[in-house]
């Protein structure tokens, strides 16, 4: 098995399991993507520490496709010194609705979920 194959039935799981990337798309009057990576699974609880990302296809307009970094690289986040730093793993609470896990992020209010594997809708022209 390849790790493209790999990757693939690891996303089709409906259970959080480490290794796999889960994504947050969010904005109102713009479409944008935050990408996290599984590394620790309990019975109620997930870590996850977000991982960067790219857009491609974006002529100019604010408007394309986001995909995660495939290697799992850290996203880098500022500290309270004003630093780049890997961005820290975090600790959430499972939520399970028909078959299929997600997470809230109650500080920025939004929704985590299993990414399906497929290039996603982004737009930062407001």
């Amino acid at each position: 098995m390849n790790t493209a194959t790999s990757l693939q039935s690891i996303q089709e799981l409906k259970e959080f399991t480490p290794g796999q990337i889960l994504i947050c798309s969010w904005g109102y009057s713009m479409t944008l993507n935050n990408w996290y990576v599984v590394t620790r699974v309990s019975k109620a609880s997930v870590w996850v520490q977000e991982i960067a990302g790219a857009v491609s296809n974006d002529h100019g307009m604010g408007e394309g496709r986001a995909m995660p970094s495939m290697d799992r690289t850290p996203a880098l986040v500022f500290n309270k010194d004003g630093e780049k730093v890997p961005a820290p793993v975090r600790r959430f609470k499972i939520h399970t609705q028909r078959a299929s896990q997600s997470i809230w992020d109650s500080k920025n209010q939004r929704s985590i979920r299993i990414w399906d594997m497929k290039p996603q809708y982004h737009n930062s022209w407001d």
